[in-house]
């Protein structure tokens, strides 16, 4: 009798076992799923931006200011602006901000040096 009630024992723990495994097993699919599609997510996510990123006429032509020979310049002409479908009015913006810079510049080098 007990080893009949041992065995009862042994195989509900089985069971008990292979259940909570199963439980288990759906649980961690499920999650390392949601991982996957939040990761796929983010690849969009980083895309999007990236694509916002490149074709935003604000950045390119901000993105194209460089210092040269201690002058900052606007290192794209109207043209090419043009050609990337960047308004002659923004490009106009930047060329003035880029006058700004380098007169401040100048500004602040001429005090120092009195």
């Amino acid at each position: 009798m007990k080893s009949l009630r041992k065995i009862k024992t042994y195989l509900f723990l089985a069971f008990l076992l292979g259940l909570i495994t199963i439980g288990c097993r759906k649980d961690i699919k499920s999650i390392e799923m949601e991982k996957t599609q939040s990761r796929a997510e983010v690849r969009q996510d980083s895309l999007e931006t990236l694509f916002k990123m490149q074709s935003n006429a604000d950045l390119m032509l901000s993105d194209r200011i460089i210092l040269k020979n201690s002058v900052y310049v606007l290192d794209i002409s109207e043209k090419e602006a043009s050609e990337l479908h960047i308004s002659p009015e923004l490009y106009h913006k930047y060329v003035e901000a880029v006058k700004g810079m380098n007169y401040s510049n100048d500004n602040n080098s001429t005090n120092k040096v009195k």
